[in-house]
């Protein structure tokens, strides 16, 4: 029974993802990275933006250069799919390894499924799901960070010699510090503090004598390098000048307004959904208890110990984002504090099935999260599939008769029905306001003589 609800919870997983992937549109910033293409190509656009607005040259120019097969008609659904299949199977790697370090049985907790509910939890219960998951700048750029911060992790862990791993490493790397300057900052204050507790723990002896430190060294060297060739652009100068001027003292009380917001509106909001994702893990702690040998006393210990380290890290997650931009930052940026969410779940939800001693307590409990999970997907795939076909459809209306105007060489200013809801895709809406930056944006990404507004 148990294997045939996650064979449904995986089918409607991911009818969601190809659907939304189907569905979802360009946006926004996307043109603006479409006319930088179009009129400078990949290299001469990373060079004026990072001379002009933004200094993440290998994020951008990645990006730029993807965007040459913008013209393929399914080039955003298969750049969304791709995205989900990178992270589900560096996930994938990372729990191959746990399940040979504990010996665990397939037949008890299939390998396939603990990356699926991290995907589904990391998507499903982020702050603005259209924000960081289907639009292509905010995926090549957030997404994308976190992917190739997991990929690291991965090699760090694995000891085994590849031809291919010294330039993952390299690329992972460089790409991390030039794709988010809040999310580099984050990965350079946890390796370095990773760095000191080995070396507490350990000794500097042992943590120079062992060949997996040399990994993290030159990840963080070559993370902090890239990070210093994007702040140090004079596009990214320009943009702080655009930012508030706030001093350390303001900066410190919007770091706790936003820290004391993530708990009091962000969080109870998915409260719900992180619980029901997370109720299945315990199946997970319950066949590696034996392996484990942790008593209940120590069990609950490590769960007070992991919501320490949750709160300590989603604060610390905060702090590039509060002291760059002075304020809390788009919900994109939090897409860090979803993640760190999501894995304090699975740890603490783990962590109670190790108290559980009879078998068919732990099949009760998981049989019927399973259940409700299929039954919240089945409902979010029909309103979704509903919702997202309309806005896919409307949207495609909208680019026609805009081109249509281009093709008849109109010079006024186009009138635009408003968009319909978009449901989990993001939909940056235009203005009435033909200066706003997304009125721009569409008019320089479709290359348009004339105006485009929001009908009023």
């Amino acid at each position: 029974m148990f294997k045939g609800l996650t064979y449904c919870f995986t089918i409607l997983f991911i009818l969601l993802l190809v659907n939304l992937s189907l569905n979802a549109r360009f946006a926004a910033d996307d043109y603006y990275f479409l006319y930088l293409n179009m009129n400078y190509g990949p290299v001469g656009g990373t060079i004026f933006q990072y001379m002009d607005f933004s200094g993440r040259w290998l994020c951008h120019f990645i990006s730029l250069l993807a965007l040459n097969l913008s013209g393929f008609r399914f080039f955003l659904p298969a750049y969304f799919v791709f995205t989900f299949a990178m992270l589900y199977l560096i996930l994938s790697s990372l729990f191959y390894k746990i399940y040979t370090y504990y010996d665990i049985d397939e037949n008890d907790f299939n390998s396939d499924l603990p990356p699926l509910l991290l995907l589904a939890s990391f998507i499903l219960c982020s702050f603005s799901v259209g924000e960081n998951w289907f639009w292509f700048i905010s995926v090549s750029t957030y997404i994308w960070s976190i992917s190739f911060s997991l990929l690291l992790v991965n090699l760090y862990i694995n000891n085994k010699k590849r031809f291919y791993k010294p330039a993952l490493i390299i690329f992972s790397s460089l790409y991390i510090g030039s794709a988010s300057e809040s999310y580099a900052l984050l990965m350079i204050i946890f390796s370095i503090l990773y760095i000191i507790f080995k070396i507490r723990t350990e000794g500097i002896e042992t943590f120079k004598s062992d060949p997996k430190q040399k990994t993290l060294i030159t990840s963080l060297i070559l993370i902090f390098i890239s990070f210093l060739i994007s702040t140090l652009s004079p596009g990214t100068f320009h943009r702080n000048d655009l930012l508030p001027s706030l001093s350390l003292l303001q900066k410190s009380e919007v770091l706790i307004k936003s820290f004391a917001k993530i708990f009091i509106q962000y969080l109870p909001s998915k409260l719900f959904l992180f619980i029901l994702f997370g109720v299945p893990w315990i199946r997970f702690g319950f066949y590696i208890q034996e392996i484990t040998s942790m008593t209940t006393k120590n069990v609950l210990k490590n769960i007070g110990l992991t919501m320490l380290f949750t709160i300590l890290a989603i604060l610390i997650s905060l702090l590039p984002t509060v002291f760059i931009l002075g304020e809390m930052g788009p919900a994109r940026a939090l897409s860090m504090i979803t993640l760190i969410m999501t894995a304090a779940t699975a740890i603490t939800f783990t962590l109670f099935g190790m108290m559980i001693r009879t078998e068919s307590e732990i099949i009760k409990i998981t049989s019927v999260s399973f259940f409700l999970l299929i039954t919240y997907l089945f409902f979010v795939n029909i309103k979704e599939y509903s919702v997202t076909s309309l806005y896919a459809k409307l949207y495609d209306e909208r680019t026609a008769r805009i081109n249509e105007l281009k093709n008849a060489n109109f010079t006024g200013i186009a009138e635009l029905p408003p968009l319909p809801p978009s449901g989990m895709l993001y939909n940056a809406e235009l203005s009435i306001d033909t200066s706003y930056f997304v009125n721009q944006h569409w008019k320089k990404g479709l290359d348009l003589k004339y105006n485009v507004v929001l009908a009023e």
